[in-house]
């Protein structure tokens, strides 16, 4: 599955121009469907350090030093900042009773950055996909293609403000819909030659 294939296709569902379907939306639903399959994903599990907002990347799988998922405990995902300008302003003027729970992160120069700054430890898992992508090939299934499609959908149109749009509830909805049928039925009939769970 190439990205222009993603493009094309999106693009006639939504009727949107193929240059609006970037690697933001791609990523992001390659993200959400790893996140999801465990077949389809490395975890790398660690502790905050109170007071601590900032975490060395540099001793880890390459994987985990560029477009991941984290979460704090067994929460939702945390938000991921889009810039670092935008960390800067987050944290400017920060003080020790500021402290609390993260809820997003952003990585940067191979470190990983928290905000909130943890107020105490939290259990922290990062998640990567071990599906490979560049501009020719996304080593994803076959079969998971209609899953990635409706995907890259539902964050296009998520990204463009309509995220609550009949189309993009119906994209996630059947997104959702194929993510159960793998994880139900089909998971020993998947092709993973290119996408299978490693341990690290």
């Amino acid at each position: 599955m190439t990205k222009a294939q993603i493009q094309t296709e999106v693009a006639r569902r939504t009727g949107r121009s193929t240059t609006e379907i970037t690697d933001t939306e791609i990523e992001a639903a390659i993200l959400y469907l790893t996140a999801k399959l465990e077949i389809l994903h490395k975890e790398l599990t660690t502790n905050t350090v109170a007071g601590q907002a900032y975490y060395d990347l540099r001793a880890v799988p390459s994987h985990f030093r560029g477009y991941i998922i984290a979460k704090i405990d067994d929460n939702e995902p945390l938000e991921r900042i889009r810039s670092w300008a935008d960390y800067q302003t987050l944290i400017s003027g920060e003080t020790e009773a500021m402290r609390g729970e993260p809820s997003a992160f952003i990585v940067h120069d191979e470190y990983l950055y928290l905000h909130d700054t943890p107020d105490k430890e939290y259990t922290l898992t990062l998640y990567c996909s071990v599906m490979e992508k560049d501009a020719d090939d996304i080593s994803v299934p076959d079969r998971m293609t209609e899953c990635v499609y409706e995907l890259v959908t539902y964050h296009l149109l998520k990204n463009k403000g309509l995220g609550n749009s009949d189309q993009a509830r119906t994209a996630l909805a059947h997104a959702m819909e194929w993510i159960k049928l793998f994880e139900d039925n089909e998971l020993d009939k998947l092709n993973v030659d290119t996408a299978q769970y490693n341990d690290i």
